[in-house]
This record gives C-alpha cells, structure tokens and sequence, in this order.
C-alpha cells in the first residue's frame, strides 16, 4: 500500500467529509496529446508507435486500488508552549481553514519540521497567517481517503450517478467558461438542448459549470473534452491516518 497527497478545491472538503463527494477527475499529463489513443481500463494511455515515439505508458498519480491519499488543506501549524518555556502538551497542533478546525496532530516537536526552537522560529503560539496546502505535511493531514479504483476517460464521457458523486449540485443548464451573460447557458446533453422548454435539472449541467470555473482558465473547458483520470474513494478518516 503507497500513500499519495491530494488537493481538492475548499468547497469540496466539507462534501468529502459528509461523505456526498467520492469521486475527483484529474486531467492526464500528456506531453503529445495528438499522439494518445487507446485508454486501458486499470486507468494507463497507452502511446501509439509513431516515427517519433515509442510505446510507454502514463501511471495514475494518485495510485492503484487500495492505495491512501491523504488531503492538502490550506492550515496553520503551531507548537504551543507555556509562559515558563514548558510545552502545553508536547505536541504539534493543527488548525484547518476550510471549517476552523483545530486537531493536536500527536506529533512531538522532533518528529516535525526541522525547526531550532518553537519561540525563535515563532511557532509557540498559533499563527496570524494561513500557509498553502502545499505545506501540510503528511502527519498534519486529518482527512485520509482510499483508492477504490481509477480509470482514464474522457471528461464528457461522466454519466449522471458519477457527476453527482463529483459532488456537483444539479441545475437546468451549464455556463460555459468564457460565457458573459446567462443568455450563453447551455444544456450539457444535447437532447435537452433540442428541446429549449425542457429545464429539468441535472447533475451534468452543474458538473460542468463547476469544471469549466476550476479548469477553463488553465485551457481544460469541457468543450477540450480532455483524458482525465477519474479516481473514486472512500473516506477513510477524519482525524489523521488510519490504524
């Protein structure tokens, strides 16, 4: 079993907690998107022989079944010491900005950061500033998820049950990234958008008017209709690594 750290947007920590969110797609890297054509089903493109490549495969970033991903949140860090230099309880604490939780993380000053001394480094008390999820360490991270399966596909091949496992509200239509005004809402199904009087709401429409806000910016809109790895879990804890 490996481990693998994770980022979610913030909106999405309180659906993974409450268990609504189980599933996250995550754009495949690929150096020659022209040249990738064939998706194996445990989740590896393949690259067809060329003239200029050779047959490789692309590993899932985040693990197999079974493996752990633990959650980067964005958190302040501190080692709380009394007025007389004693340590309050010997222990790293931990406070998440998403919900405001604190959590003494059972970690001691030694197993930390390579720090000198809690009051020099300013570490003896609770930070005024947040730090990147970037920096979480592994111990600090509360919520662990497992693995239950991953496989590459293509973003506009999402069904209903699976949108709705990404966490995604329902809604009658999509905005596009680049839209300007709710005249340019469209329906993700073109069967619905064949028939302007049907409004009915699904977790498509929401699904991707939630990706084109995240990724449309960095050139991945819906309509790129990109690999994605789409990895499904289950959580596993909320209060650090589980036994």
């Amino acid at each position: 079993m490996k481990e693998y750290p994770i980022i979610f947007k913030p909106a999405m920590i309180p659906k993974i907690i409450d268990k609504s969110k189980t599933q996250t797609r995550r754009i495949v890297k690929l150096k020659n998107p022209d040249g990738y054509e064939t998706v194996t089903d445990d989740g590896i493109v393949l690259v067809p022989h060329t003239a200029n490549t050779i047959e490789r495969d692309i590993r899932c970033p985040y693990g197999k079944p079974g493996d752990l991903l633990y959650v980067k949140e964005t958190h302040k860090l501190w080692f709380p010491i009394n007025p007389d230099g004693s340590p309050v309880d010997g222990f790293w604490h931990v406070r998440y900005r998403v919900d405001g939780v604190e959590r003494v993380t059972g970690c001691g000053w030694d197993e930390g950061p390579d720090y000198s001394d809690p009051v020099d480094c300013g570490l003896n008390k609770e930070p005024d500033k947040w730090r990147s999820p970037l920096f979480l360490p592994k111990w600090a991270a509360r919520i662990w998820l497992e693995n239950k399966g991953r496989k590459a596909v293509r973003l506009q091949d999402i069904n209903e049950d699976e949108a709705k496992a990404e966490g995604a509200s329902m809604a009658p239509w999509s905005i596009p990234y680049g839209a300007k005004s709710e005249g340019e809402q469209i329906y993700v199904d073109g069967r619905e958008a064949m028939i302007e009087t049907d409004h009915r709401p699904i977790y498509r429409n929401g699904f991707r008017t939630l990706w084109d806000k995240i990724n449309g910016k960095r050139g991945h809109s819906w309509n790129h209709n990109d690999f994605v790895w789409a990895i499904t879990f289950e959580l596993k804890s909320v209060n650090g690594r589980p036994e």
